[in-house]
């Protein structure tokens, strides 16, 4: 993979990009750290976390049901080494369910596990009723292939379809119900350097009477997967996300927040890398063309973020964020509240910062780098789950590494 031109700060960025570039196996970096989902009610910082039975080398990703009807009310998807380091990488996909107030589960079943070279840790759509997910993943083997699999949660059958891109970036995944199937972004490289990654949306539906995913659409997401009206000045900077809010009486909408590096030309400030950007945007059952709710992105004030990762859309946008705070900050993470489908510094209801490690990791030293007593790449997986007690907010969050070593990375 070409590489990126780095921040003066890319050593405390902690993106999956540079998670793979910056760390390497003879440090231990992708040794498995334990695993937990961590509960709390929107608009407040009170939490209760549950260790899973799960651990993984690189952070999980979470999704939550609609119903409470199925096998599952929330699934996981975590990438983790078997037989030290680097060992085998596998993948696991795990069924959640029976959450309990104190933030515990009554069953965790793991659904699928296999070897799989992941160059990024995968991302997992559920189903609205918890029976069925799609997982999009980034393979090592073709050059960073964009991939998609459909995961039945009730036997365990998997089925992979490939985008037909490199990506340079972690793919996102997202069920929308106008369609029954899976909404994924990637940023594509195929076409261009690292640096001009442009966005690609797909629609994705699995067809139960082949058990087979007919070949995902390709949309057309505006001005946004055109090269020459965005890529030039507008350069996808770390991992994104998005998310798409299950509606029966309304189209689904997602949000997609992204750092965006700006270029605007001779004469004019650019945008610090930090600020967030987001657009609101639907996709359609039948047709190419994704219907953009704004005319352009929307930016938010100016923050630190070095990776988004995690976006939540229910009655309200929720954001989750590393922060390229020094690696001495024991607070790595923030979230942020939106009352809207955008960052708007307007619509800000409640932000708060937080450390990503759930037990807290001791100093350690590593090829050159200092890590602290929480993890310097930050950030959570988030989802929301409303069949989880009254409504809560889902992450997942790691900790201590398994073999007790102080460097938690």
């Amino acid at each position: 993979m070409c590489g990126p031109s780095y921040p003066t700060y890319s050593n405390r960025w902690g993106d999956a990009l540079h998670l793979r570039q910056n760390y390497n196996c003879s440090s231990g970096s992708h040794m498995n750290r334990r695993t937990f989902s961590v509960a709390r009610t929107l608009g407040s910082t009170s939490t209760v976390q549950w260790q899973l039975a799960r651990s993984a080398s690189f952070l999980p990703r979470i999704d939550c049901a609609v119903f409470n009807n199925g096998v599952a009310q929330c699934a996981t998807v975590s990438a983790y080494s078997s037989g030290g380091c680097p060992g085998t990488q596998r993948t696991r996909i795990t069924a959640l369910h029976g959450f309990q107030s104190n933030g515990s589960w009554l069953t965790q079943a793991t659904v699928w596990d296999g070897v799989n070279n992941d160059q990024y840790a995968p991302d997992i759509a559920i189903s609205p009723d918890g029976d069925e997910a799609f997982v999009a993943a980034v393979a090592q083997s073709g050059r960073n292939l964009a991939v998609v699999w459909h995961v039945d949660l009730v036997t365990g059958a998997l089925v992979i379809r490939s985008l037909g891109y490199s990506a340079s970036h972690p793919l996102r995944v997202s069920w929308d119900q106008d369609f029954n199937g899976a909404v994924v972004i990637g940023a594509d490289q195929s076409t261009g350097t690292f640096q001009s990654s442009r966005w690609r949306l797909h629609r994705v539906l699995f067809d139960a009477a082949t058990g087979t995913i007919p070949p995902p659409t390709q949309m057309n997401f505006d001005y946004l997967d055109d090269f020459d009206s965005e890529g030039g000045r507008r350069a996808i900077a770390a991992d994104f996300d998005f998310d798409c809010a299950t509606s029966l009486l309304n189209p689904d909408q997602c949000v997609l927040v992204a750092l965006i590096n700006e270029d605007l030309g001779p004469g004019f400030v650019d945008t610090d890398p930090g600020t967030l950007f987001s657009h609101n945007f639907r996709v359609p059952a039948a047709g190419i063309d994704v219907d953009l709710e704004q005319g352009n992105w929307v930016t938010s004030n100016p923050e630190l973020a070095q990776a988004i990762t995690g976006v939540a859309v229910t009655s309200r946008t929720v954001v989750a964020m590393g922060l390229r705070n020094n690696v001495s900050a024991s607070k790595n993470s923030r979230t942020i509240e939106y009352d809207n489908y955008s960052v708007a510094p307007s619509d800000i209801l409640t932000s708060f910062n937080h450390k990503s490690d759930i037990q807290t990791c001791s100093t350690g030293s590593s090829g050159g780098h200092t890590m602290a007593a929480s993890t310097p790449h930050g950030g959570v997986a988030i989802s929301w789950c409303p069949i989880c007690d009254t409504g809560r907010l889902i992450s997942i969050q790691q900790g201590n590494r398994e073999d007790g070593d102080a460097f938690c990375y």
